[in-house]
């Protein structure tokens, strides 16, 4: 069955392993970024790492993000950036924002904005927005 696209960037796709639909995105880096499956060069999107892609697949989501392709999404709380790369797939043509607290998270993340040239990553605490918001 081919991929569905059900929001923009955002794909459900049958699991070659499994009888349950999967959540993914399509990414041009071909490259895992939290050791994710490749599926057909789909990145499947585990809605036990993301809360978001947990709302997604629960039907809850989808309409509600009202995103884009050229879309800018500031995240707060991104960690490593395992949603964060989901979400820059999903606006390829936009800009992610992720801002992180954690200096050994934001190593991580740094990495990751490396390959993704469409995350900016900011290092601050996102309980005040007067500290990182010149930056947007």
């Amino acid at each position: 069955m081919p991929p569905r696209e059900i929001s923009p960037g955002i794909f459900i796709l049958q699991d070659k392993n499994k009888d349950k639909a999967q959540l993914a995105t399509r990414s041009s880096d071909p490259v895992p970024v939290y050791g994710e499956r490749i599926q057909d060069g789909y990145r499947l999107w585990d809605p036990y790492r993301s809360k978001l892609a947990a709302l997604i697949l629960k039907g809850k989501g989808q309409t509600a993000l009202s995103l884009t392709r050229d879309s800018k999404i500031l995240y707060l709380g991104a960690a490593t950036g395992t949603t964060v790369s989901h979400l820059a797939d999903m606006v390829s043509e936009g800009l992610v924002y992720a801002v992180e607290f954690s200096a050994r998270s934001m190593r991580d993340l740094v990495r990751l904005c490396e390959r993704r040239k469409n995350i900016i990553p900011i290092l601050a605490d996102a309980a005040k927005p007067e500290e990182y918001a010149p930056l947007l």
